[in-house]
């Protein structure tokens, strides 16, 4: 993988960003989602991506074109503390996902996954 714009290149096709949200990719989110006819409210994107008591984390993969141009899949999730044969581990719960409809079968969800 290479660094490209602030991003990891995960492949030929897509970059991933992955981070803390802020408005900005709050915003972001809550606009690939009604790009693909699910409308969420402002405050529960706000309550799951900042407000949440365990945080966040969130890969997002984009084209060359650009997080904010081009969005292509969202993976999230909250982490969580699990016992595991009487130990306590933090591991992920998944709480999002989405890949864009043109962008469906081309790998980008499984790749996120992996990565998260």
């Amino acid at each position: 993988m290479t660094r490209s714009g602030g991003s990891v290149q995960l492949d030929g096709n897509f970059y991933v960003w992955s981070g803390p949200a802020n408005s900005d990719i709050v915003e972001l989110i809550g606009q690939m989602f009604a790009h693909e006819g699910e409308h969420r409210s402002k405050e529960l994107l706000h309550w799951q991506y900042l407000e949440h008591l365990s945080g966040a984390e969130m890969c997002i993969a984009h084209t060359a074109a650009g997080l904010f141009e081009q969005p292509a899949a969202l993976y999230a999730a909250f982490p969580t503390r699990f016992r595991v044969s009487g130990r306590v581990e933090m591991r992920y719960q998944s709480f999002d996902t989405l890949t864009g409809s043109k962008f469906r079968g081309r790998g980008p969800f499984t790749r996120l996954a992996e990565m998260l």
